[in-house]
């Protein structure tokens, strides 16, 4: 019987991935595994933009109004449609933050699977490695809880994009 060199076992090949590639990666199975929360994150990108400017327009519209000596009644029926309005956007803003904290579940339970798949096909001489088994925890640690790093892309990637689009609308209006 041929002994091992249990050295040469103790070494992974590790690969590190930018920032980017990981962001890919994490949207990429999204699309795979529950593509709604790619949906809803995008609506809650919208609403996040729509409301600061509903409430910026608002003011001048109010402003214009009065100065154009309008009625009470048209005075009155701008700012209820414009707050009616920001109260809807507001609610449903709310809603979509409470849907979206429940639904990065599916997407942790699948990442938790591909942890696990990979521990299970792993040879046993692998498996025993100390290097390998503090790899596999750190990757059950990262996809564990509704704040883990692989579920809070999604969070900073409304309010990153909902900057952007903010900024947009900001330069472009």
């Amino acid at each position: 019987m041929k002994k091992t060199n249990r050295s040469s076992h103790d070494e992974l090949n590790l690969t590190n991935y930018s920032a980017m590639k990981n962001i890919l990666y994490c949207l990429n199975n999204t699309v795979k595994c529950h593509s709604p929360l790619l949906c809803l994150c995008s609506l809650k990108i919208l609403i996040g933009t729509l409301i600061p400017i509903l409430t910026t327009i608002l003011p001048k519209i109010v402003i214009e109004m009065i100065t154009a000596k309008q009625s009470v009644y048209k005075l009155a029926s701008a700012i209820l449609s414009f707050m009616g309005s920001l109260a809807i956007l507001s609610g449903a803003d709310k809603f979509l933050t409470k849907l979206i904290y429940h639904q990065k579940f599916r997407m942790n339970t699948f990442y938790l699977k591909h942890a696990a798949l990979k521990g299970l096909t792993t040879d046993y001489i692998n498996q025993e490695n100390g290097i390998f088994r503090k790899l596999q925890t750190e990757s059950f640690e990262c996809c564990n809880g509704n704040y883990s790093p692989l579920s809070n892309i999604y969070e900073i990637l409304i309010k990153l994009c909902t900057s952007f689009l903010g900024l947009f609308v900001l330069i472009y209006h």
